[in-house]
């Protein structure tokens, strides 16, 4: 039996004992009928109940209040635990809002672009391909001797008051006789997770099992579960406008496997195929392959019935695309899934065990083997999840709800009221504490189904990957529950399908800032300055670089009112290239 179960059978016994002996008014009654010895008993005996009841009430006090200070003390020094949603934020907003909108149109303008033959043309896809390699970088042409840099598109933006020019690569890659080509990058906001393995302060803060938290650095497996976040945070940003939708592929690749050539040619092929101008294939194979699927469809019903009798778990997206066989041979898996309420606390029982059925159901019906409560061995609810994790490849969280459903309206109904719990801790640090040993072994990932709150903290032992926002409409969460479980490259319907935990985004952001940045800038800000002072004949020059953050966030209007001295050109041959501007007050 777990320790947060012990915990909680003595704190009931505790409390049972000052009931017990606790006496009730009629009975108090006919003990003084009997004279100043029988008042003596009830004074000392009504005394212990209600010393023990001062003892239970105190203990549960004293046990919240620890818990809560711990919790919020661990979670201020948490500094990089979320780090891969503000990433993803970082790279959109200061990135790829400016860079895909006008994508197609950027490329048609190239003067190399025009010079191409119409077949050739058609084995571009018009978008932006994100390499996410395993060990978060890639030199694109070093790496592979079948890629070339060909051309790239320049693109100036204004952004916060500095120019930036950005320059896009065009690549070509040799499938045989047969060349293709795309507009290639890895993210450079990637860099950051690499480097804060070189930053002693940075890492997950462990459950402080004493006054000062002890912290854990990032390890291999850490840098995986936080690339996968900044995959599906991408994924989910990308979906935020048109102008940025289906304008951009993720790769996630392990480059000790396979070689990017390959994982490139496979997804340019893919795209392709979706638009229906690849000219190298057999269009007449193709067309005689459709016109027998429709002659013929109980060929392709024979397949999925076939696909549907399997038994076999499927690998997760993870797995397939960045661990190495020599890393997923050891684990073997008997169900896909296990869905599993967050409480502890039974009153919610009837209510949760009811989303847990209705989404395991529908998902059964998808084909993915989800392992039953009443399957699992253990004698109370962290020792069931124990066993469950040691059967499945994922387990999912739902959220604890303070409702109750009514007999006309499903579970799923009731949520739409937005009747929310007010807990915003998904799971206490001591259970997910006790689950982080046998996750990370085991490999196993979460997804937490679960109230969009900025305030929502999902402690990181439990090696989550992403957050599904509930839903008035079961389907809808078994159908975004379904891509995520299923193995496959995510293709999100709209942004809303999975939840972008804003909350968190400031730390990313911060350490992309200081990573992508200021990492950049400032060893420039000393030779920029000199030249500044060098040739306006300046003396009092401030040596810092003075970085503004106002309340709105937007600083052109500001600094509209402080004179402009000079802008320093961009660094030239530079990628991505940065301004910076010297302001002169009086």
């Amino acid at each position: 039996m777990s320790d947060e179960t012990k915990r909680i059978i003595d704190l009931k016994t505790l409390k049972d004992f000052g009931k017990k002996y606790v006496i009730d008014k009629v009975k108090a009654k006919s003990f003084l009928s009997k004279g100043q010895g029988a008042i003596n008993i009830i004074v000392s005996i009504t005394a212990i109940g209600a010393f023990a009841k001062l003892i239970s009430e105190g203990y549960t006090f004293l046990t919240t209040k620890r818990r809560e200070h711990s919790e919020t003390k661990a979670r201020r020094n948490m500094v990089g635990n979320d780090v891969a949603n503000g990433l993803a934020w970082s790279h959109y907003c200061g990135y790829l809002q400016y860079v895909l909108p006008d994508l197609e149109k950027n490329i048609g303008k190239t003067e190399w672009f025009q010079k191409l033959s119409k077949e050739k043309q058609n084995r571009l896809p018009k978008k932006l391909y994100e390499l996410i390699p395993r060990k978060c970088y890639v030199d694109i042409e070093g790496d592979d001797d079948n890629i070339h840099k060909v051309e790239s598109i320049t693109i100036n933006v204004n952004r916060a008051g500095n120019k930036r020019e950005i320059k896009v690569p065009i690549f070509s890659i040799k499938d045989g006789e047969t060349v293709y080509y795309c507009l290639c990058e890895c993210p450079a906001v990637l860099k950051t997770i690499n480097n804060m393995n070189d930053i002693q302060t940075a890492g997950i803060c462990k459950l402080p099992t004493s006054k000062t938290p002890t912290w854990q650095p990032f390890t291999v497996d850490t840098k995986l579960v936080q690339l996968m976040r900044f995959y599906y945070a991408m994924t989910s940003l990308l979906c935020l406008k048109d102008t940025t939708k289906d304008k951009a592929r993720l790769v996630l690749f392990n480059e000790s496997e396979e070689k990017l050539s390959k994982v490139l040619l496979q997804a340019i092929k893919e795209d392709i195929d979706k638009m229906g101008k690849d000219t190298t294939k057999n269009t007449v194979v193709e067309f005689l392959k459709k016109s027998m699927q429709m002659i013929f469809p109980c060929t392709t019903k024979a397949t999925t019935v076939t696909e549907k009798n399997t038994k076999i778990p499927r690998p997760s997206l993870m797995e397939k695309k960045l661990l190495s066989a020599e890393e997923n041979k050891d684990v073997v898996y008997e169900f896909d899934a296990f869905v599993a309420q967050c409480s502890l606390d039974n009153s919610n029982d009837k209510l949760q065990m009811q989303a847990v059925e209705e989404i395991s159901q529908e998902l059964r019906k998808k084909n993915l083997q989800i392992l039953s409560e009443k399957d699992c061995l253990g004698q109370d609810w962290l020792e069931t999840l124990k066993f469950a994790a040691t059967k499945c490849r994922w387990v999912v969280f739902l959220d604890e709800k303070q409702v109750s459903p009514t007999p006309e309206k499903g579970w799923f109904d009731k949520i739409s009221k937005g009747i929310w719990s007010e807990n915003k801790t998904l799971m206490p640090f001591t259970i997910a504490a006790a689950l982080k040993s046998i996750l990370e072994s085991r490999k196993v990932q979460t997804v937490a189904v679960v109230n969009k709150s900025d305030e929502l903290h999902i402690n990181d032992d439990l090696r989550w990957v992403t957050c599904i926002p509930y839903s008035d409409i079961t389907t809808d969460i078994v159908h975004t529950l379904f891509k995520v479980l299923s193995g496959s490259d995510v293709e999100l319907d709209s942004s809303a399908d999975l939840y972008l935990r804003p909350g968190e985004a400031a730390v990313g952001l911060a350490w992309g800032y200081a990573v992508n940045y200021l990492n950049k800038v400032l060893p420039e800000v000393k030779r920029k300055r000199a030249e500044i002072m060098k040739e306006r004949g300046i003396n009092n020059f401030e040596k810092k670089l003075f970085i503004f953050v106002p309340e709105s966030c937007k600083i052109e209007a500001n600094l509209k009112e402080v004179s402009k001295l000079t802008d320093t050109a961009p660094t030239k041959g530079s990628q991505r290239s940065y301004q910076l501007t010297a302001y002169q007050i009086t």
